[in-house]
Order: structure tokens, then sequence, then C-alpha cells
């Protein structure tokens, strides 16, 4: 994972630990679309914003570099449905 911004509840530590452990959704995406391309290289960064409630109100591709396909549409779609579990 790339850098992380916040302001709010969540620290940099509670995103990267939701990012890591959705992990293999963005994997599943990168995957997807390497069988019908197998050149497939490049970034994508992915910005979101997340409710206080820890849900994610908004995702989407903010740069991607090279031949990346689908992957960041993919991965943004994945993101949406993720949750951030908020500090005890």
């Amino acid at each position: 994972p790339g850098p992380v911004e916040t302001n709010g509840g969540l620290s940099r530590e509670d995103i990267r630990r939701t990012v890591r452990r959705h992990i293999n959704e963005v994997r599943f995406c990168y995957e997807q679309e390497l069988m019908s391309r197998p050149d497939l290289e490049g970034r994508v960064a992915v910005q979101f914003f997340v409710n206080p409630d820890g849900s994610v109100l908004t995702s989407s591709v903010v740069d991607q570099s090279g031949p990346v396909g689908d992957v960041g549409s993919c991965v943004s779609q994945s993101v949406r449905r993720w949750t951030s579990r908020l500090p005890s």
C-alpha cells in the first residue's frame, strides 16, 4: 500500500490493517485482468473516504500508469464494500 492520509477517528494503522485484510480482493482484480492480458503492468492509486461508522463513503481511481486495463475500476468497486473497524 502507498501513502495513507487520515483526517478523523481512524488512524493510519487502522486503514493499513483494513487494506491488508482485503488485499486478496485487490489481487483478484489484478489476476482477473492478467488472464486476458499477460503483459499487464502498471500502478493504480485509489482514494477512498470512510464514514464515521467505518464504512466506505466513496472510492475512486485517482492515478494509474501503464496498461492496467480494468484493474483500477475493479479495485475501486471492491473498496466501496470494505468496512474499517473503529478503534475501541
